[in-house]
């Protein structure tokens, strides 16, 4: 049966699958977005202006999740 994959797990696979998707998909989107503010705005994060209320929700939701991944990164260090 094609669900036979999905079961068949060892340590080897889990490491591999962490490096390559979790590990460098997130560290290529760090150095994407530090390569584009370096570029675009002289190496400094701009400070938003006129922001309406969507836009002050999506950014308190990111700054939630990059501190909920700054907790799990030096919680497994």
């Amino acid at each position: 049966m094609p669900e036979t994959n999905d079961t068949d797990f060892s340590w080897r696979e889990y490491v591999r699958r962490n490096n390559d998707e979790l590990v460098a998909t997130y560290g290529n989107l760090a150095h994407r977005v530090l390569t584009l503010t370096y570029r675009n705005f002289e190496g400094k994060v701009p400070v938003p202006v006129n922001l309406d209320e969507t836009d002050r929700l999506m950014a308190a939701s990111c700054k939630e999740v990059f501190e909920e991944v700054d907790d799990s990164l030096t919680a497994a260090s």
